[in-house]
């Protein structure tokens, strides 16, 4: 929503920015993505991060994607990773560990867990071919997957089995 810098007064606006996707992998991403016309819109909302007065990137990876793509003064970007409030983690309190297992009939196990969707720049396929590798290791592992269902082509390559 970086285009609503635009209408604001940016000496009092901060900016969080998740990624630049499609900038970074701009080959890639015009293939699946942008048409130009949708390029151009894609770089008016960007444009709005440089007249915020503050920057919030999500990594180090996304400020130096800042500063190269769009050319951000790295004295207005600061770095806040994201994290959960401690009021939600509930590490196997009273044992909600178990209770989750038996809500979800989960059995012991190490986890692989993956949370998002199955974009083409998620690397699911790198994902299924490390969880094989593991399962061919004998190594208990189980993946869960929260979001988006793997796609019908991500399914059909075989790797594990989907239930």
């Amino acid at each position: 929503y970086a285009f609503l810098v635009h209408f604001l007064d940016p000496k009092n606006t901060v900016v969080t920015c998740h990624d630049l996707i499609p900038l970074v992998m701009d080959r890639m991403y015009d293939r699946t993505a942008l048409c130009p016309l949708g390029k151009k819109i894609y770089k008016y909302i960007l444009s709005g991060i440089l007249k915020a007065k503050k920057v919030i990137a999500v990594s180090e990876s996304t400020k130096r994607d800042l500063i190269k793509y769009l050319k951000c003064n790295e004295e207005n970007i600061i770095v806040v990773y994201s994290g959960v409030d401690s009021r939600f983690k509930k590490e196997n309190e009273l044992g909600h560990l178990e209770e989750i297992k038996r809500k979800y009939n989960l059995p012991d196990s190490k986890y692989l867990l993956h949370v998002g969707n199955c974009n083409w720049y998620k690397n699911i396929p790198g994902i299924l071919h490390s969880l094989k590798m593991l399962l061919s290791k004998d190594i208990d592992i189980i993946l869960i997957k929260v979001g988006e269902r793997f796609t019908k082509e991500q399914k059909e390559l075989k790797l594990v089995i989907f239930l």
